[in-house]
């Protein structure tokens, strides 16, 4: 109910708390028997707020057409229609799968919700100079992270079976395995280096003139 109404007051900073808590994932129950996670009810009441949201500001869903997903105009430009082709193939593989009930859970886990917020970002952030946001927050998840996996490195507390009796010991931060860190900071790290690499050749640009001078 909370992201739901902050969805709807602010679609900006309710996405950006939800980039911060994607490893929510691991908080895993049952709702009416339905398996799901913390992240995915987070991920269902944002799209909602987001579509009450648009419903009140221009009385309808506002999505590209699929006519114009060729158009630079389209904010998902050029990548329109491999996103319908990913779906749809995703959609098939499930409906043809010998375990229907888990093919779907990944279906909907795998491409739907990371569909929903690709959606929701894209045209809440699109030429939204607040889009420096989102990376800030992946940041700071990244760097509670690793002060939680430091903290069991220097104490070898919360550490889960069988990592407790390992040596050396391997950190899980809040994971119940070490490689899930890594998963999960990597591709920030690397972001975050590209990130910083082109800022020193912008501030490089700039100060180069003084320097022949």
């Amino acid at each position: 109910i909370c992201f739901t109404a902050l969805t709807y007051l602010s679609p900006e900073k309710s996405l950006v708390i939800l980039i911060g808590l994607l490893p929510t994932y691991g908080i895993r129950f049952s709702v009416l028997g339905i398996p799901t996670t913390l992240l995915e009810v987070i991920i269902w009441c944002v799209f909602i707020g987001w579509i009450i949201k648009q419903f009140k500001e221009h009385g309808r869903l506002v999505l590209p057409s699929l006519n114009s997903a060729l158009s630079l105009k389209n904010p998902f430009h050029p990548y329109a229609n491999l996103i319908v082709l990913w779906l749809a193939v995703a959609t098939v593989s499930s409906w043809y799968s010998p375990n229907q009930v888990a093919a779907f859970g990944i279906w909907k886990a795998y491409f739907i919700d990371p569909l929903l917020v690709f959606v929701m970002v894209v045209l809440t952030f699109k030429n939204n100079p607040k889009r420096l946001s989102i990376p800030l927050a992946l940041s700071v998840t990244v760097l509670a992270m690793s002060l939680f996996a430091w903290w069991q490195k220097t104490t070898g507390l919360n550490l889960p079976e069988p990592w407790t009796s390992n040596l050396p010991l391997r950190v899980t931060s809040w994971y119940s395995y070490p490689n899930a860190v890594g998963l999960f900071a990597a591709p920030v790290l690397a972001m975050l280096a590209v990130w910083f690499f082109n800022d020193l050749k912008k501030i490089y640009r700039e100060i180069k003139p003084r320097m022949i001078i």
